[in-house]
């Protein structure tokens, strides 16, 4: 069948050919984007400035993706226009910053970037620093897949036109989040980086900001599990009562996940649970991605703390697990949610309260995407008489069950797939939910 298909795809492919140029459509989908009138006329200033022969480069992540950006960098209320771009055979990317007076574009300054980047991570503003002025914190692509390089530029009006963009900053990152951690009324980057094997020996992470003598610079360092290989987003807000800070996702030299959690006390970075016995990597070990974050929009960040769904604790590679929503609870975690996370198929079930005091178990129904809820009995993992819910998921592609009996009814749709789910009769246990119910613990995870 799959060399039958093959055959139908090339036979398409050549019989369409003749109707619709494929080369054509390649070339056209390969093109830049087309500029607005404004872009064009910044263009067309940077090659009277510096020659036709420039390369634009675009941020891969974040607000802005353009190479034009527009911002009022001098906060005299007219925006400039900074364009990444790289000049002929040459990898360096430079910063090309132009103003406009009397509608008319001009070149101000043109600012090296780093000879050996070539790629832009992301472009963004912040007030970094206690200037009028807000910073310029560009993202630079190495190549590689674990760090990039940050750096932080200033921007001085007062100065003559090719010194006024000055770089206040340049360090390594893995991945960046920004927010006021200290609670001073500026913006800092919190900066996780991962050991390369080269110049940096330990995972590590670093809060930067503005220093007493009002410089751009680390404000604290502290080093992470070197089991760590690589780091997910870090997620800032609230990790208990008063203590502000991140949470971090990252995966071990194992392939298992786990969360490091980030706290900022004053202009010091401490890292709760996370002592020589490696407490916290053992407690927040996981086999399934589920991420961090506050999952039920109290305002606290929760960790999720994997376990064996009741009775799989000896399945192995068949067990199915649920989660423990947890937060940072003095030197301990306390669960304020238990869920059943579906990743592959992208949604989460929150228990209700009865449902953990009665040991409510799940198990996957037959190949389908369909996974039976049931009060588990203890001598027998797969005595499910005591149903209480079923969830299913399927493509409106897929052929239909014709021997399915349950009537399902609909939770939502993500693009080909439908969620639905189906309950028993009530039997008086106070288990059964209402479809209502069903649909308020059901959520997407993206």
């Amino acid at each position: 069948m799959k060399l039958k298909g093959l055959l139908f795809a090339l036979w398409a492919c050549l019989l369409f050919s003749s109707c619709v140029p494929l080369q054509s459509n390649v070339e056209e989908l390969m093109q830049p984007p087309k500029l607005t009138e404004e872009q064009f006329q910044v263009e067309e200033a940077l090659h009277n400035a510096v020659g036709t022969d420039i390369h634009l480069k675009y941020p891969r992540s974040g607000s802005y993706r353009s190479a034009f950006t527009f911002f009022d960098l001098d906060e005299d209320g007219n925006e400039e226009a900074i364009v990444l771009y790289s000049q002929g055979n040459e990898a360096e990317i430079r910063i090309a910053i132009l103003a406009s007076h009397n509608d008319q574009w001009s070149m101000v300054t043109s600012y090296p970037g780093l000879s050996f980047t070539s790629e832009v991570d992301f472009i963004r503003f912040e007030q970094l620093s206690s200037r009028r002025e807000k910073n310029l914190v560009i993202g630079w692509g190495t190549g590689t897949t674990l760090n990039n390089i940050v750096t932080v530029y200033t921007y001085d009006p007062s100065r003559s036109s090719s010194d006024r963009l000055v770089r206040a900053y340049i360090g390594d990152y893995s991945q960046v989040a920004v927010d006021d951690f200290n609670q001073d009324g500026l913006q800092e980057l919190l900066l996780v980086t991962a050991a390369d094997g080269y110049d940096i020996d330990t995972p590590t992470v670093r809060l930067l900001g503005e220093i007493p003598d009002g410089n751009i610079d680390d404000i604290s360092v502290a080093e992470l599990n070197s089991n760590i290989v690589s780091f997910l987003q870090p997620v800032s807000g609230l990790l208990s009562d008063g203590v502000y800070g991140a949470v971090v996702d990252c995966y071990t030299t194992s392939g298992a996940m786990c969360t490091v959690a980030v706290a900022v006390e004053g202009n010091t970075l401490t890292l709760p649970l996370n002592g020589g016995d490696g407490e916290l990597f053992r407690k927040t070990s996981r086999q399934q991605p589920v991420l961090s974050g506050d999952i039920n929009d109290d305002g606290v960040l929760e960790i999720p703390l994997e376990m064996p769904a009741p009775g799989h604790e000896k399945l192995g590679e068949d067990a199915l697990f649920l989660t423990n929503y947890s937060i940072l609870s003095g030197s301990d975690f306390q669960t304020v949610q238990r869920a059943f996370v579906n990743q592959a198929m992208g949604y989460r079930f929150s228990f209700p309260e009865q449902w953990v005091e009665e040991q409510i178990t799940v198990m996957r129904q037959g190949t389908r995407e369909t996974f039976v809820f049931y009060v588990y009995q203890e001598r027998d993992l797969y005595d499910q008489s005591q149903e209480v819910l079923r969830l299913r998921s399927y493509s409106t592609q897929d052929a239909q069950d014709k021997l399915e009996t349950n009537t399902y009814f609909p939770l939502g749709t993500k693009g080909t797939i439908v969620y639905c789910a189906a309950l028993p009769e009530d039997d008086g246990s106070g288990l059964i939910l209402t479809e209502e119910e069903v649909q308020e613990h059901f959520s997407f995870l993206y």
